[in-house]
C-alpha cells in the first residue's frame, strides 16, 4: 500500500491549457490522448473530434500515451478546431460523413449554451462554407 501511495505521489501533474488562458489540472494522468479528450469533453463540453492537443510543437495523436516526464508537470495546449469535421464531411466514405454529421447535429442543438453555444455558431459557419463550395 505504501509503495502504491509513493508511486501516486511521484506522478507529475498534467495541465491542459486553452488559448483563452483557462486551465484544467490533473494530479496525474495515465492513459491515451483519446481518453484525455473524453475527460476534457466532460469539463469543457468540447467533443473530442473538435479538440487538438499540442505538446510543445507536436500535435498529439489520439492513440499516443501522454509522455511521463519524471518530477515535472506536463503542460498540453488544447485548441478547438473544425478541421477534422470539415475533412470528414468531404470524405468519400459514407460512414465517415455520417459520424461527422452526428457530431455536428449534437453541436447544433439549440439547447446548448456557453462554450458549446459558440461552437454551434462556428459549426453553422462550417456547414454554410461547405455547402457554398459544393
Amino acid at each position: 500500500w505504501c509503495l502504491f501511495l509513493e508511486s501516486l505521489l511521484a506522478m507529475p501533474a498534467l495541465i491542459v491549457q486553452r488559448i483563452d488562458g483557462s486551465e484544467l489540472t490533473f494530479d496525474a494522468w495515465e492513459g491515451t490522448v483519446s481518453e484525455l479528450k473524453k475527460s476534457l469533453q466532460d469539463f469543457w463540453q468540447v467533443p473530442p473530434l473538435f479538440q487538438k492537443l499540442i505538446l510543445e510543437s507536436e500535435v498529439l495523436d489520439d492513440t499516443q500515451c501522454i509522455p511521463d516526464v519524471p518530477g515535472e508537470a506536463l503542460t498540453v495546449t488544447m485548441i478547438v478546431t473544425f478541421h477534422q469535421v470539415s475533412s470528414d464531411l468531404q470524405s468519400h466514405q459514407p460512414e465517415t460523413q455520417a459520424k461527422a454529421l452526428q457530431v455536428l447535429e449534437r453541436i447544433l442543438s439549440p439547447s446548448l449554451e456557453g462554450e458549446t453555444g459558440r461552437m454551434r455558431a462556428d459549426a453553422e459557419n462550417v456547414l454554410i462554407t461547405l455547402l457554398a463550395e459544393g
